[in-house]
């Protein structure tokens, strides 16, 4: 189709315009979002003494929301307290992802922790579904932290982060 200057458009003109610019719109809102799990393991937090952590460093691939993050402790001192805690460079560098809990010997799964940094799923409850929630633009470097009071080794914390890519395509 080709309109040129003084030329009547019809609405024949308009719909072929419409058709190929919705398909396009649709074609492209049908794509399923990007989502990756992202695993750290922290072995031997705790070198002799107390409090020590370590710390792991990626890039965010697309601008990603942290879904959900969990974390699996063993072999801690008893009562001991293990910390993970998350953050971007940039704005939400004073807004960090935190997950602690009382650990000790065994296998100890941390409370999951779900995107607005509480337990609750907030479908459930409608004074819970406007919490805000964190978005790590792409090319963020995102620092997982892990940390804990506990003097015992070997030990070990796995933290894994459940992401997917918040405009839904890229």
């Amino acid at each position: 189709m080709a309109i040129t200057n003084g030329q009547t458009i019809t609405a024949a003109d308009l719909n072929a315009m419409l058709s190929s610019s919705l398909a396009s719109i649709q074609s492209d809102n049908a794509q399923l979002p990007a989502g990756l799990l992202v695993p750290f393991a922290f072995h031997d937090l705790a070198t002799g003494t107390a409090a020590t952590r370590r710390k792991a460093i990626f890039v965010a691939p697309f601008d990603l929301i942290v879904e959900s993050v969990a974390v699996q402790a063993s072999d801690f001192t008893a009562a001991s307290t293990t910390t993970v805690t998350i953050t971007g460079d940039g704005p939400l560098v004073n807004w960090p992802i935190t997950v602690s809990g009382t650990t000790g010997a065994g296998i100890v799964k941390l409370a999951r922790l779900l995107y607005d940094n509480t337990k609750t799923n907030a479908a459930k409850s409608f004074a819970t579904t406007s919490r805000a929630f964190r978005v790590f633009p792409r090319g963020s470097t995102i620092t997982v932290t892990a940390s804990t009071t506990s003097a015992a080794t070997p030990n070990t914390c796995i933290v894994i982060l459940a992401c997917r890519e918040f405009y839904g395509r890229d």
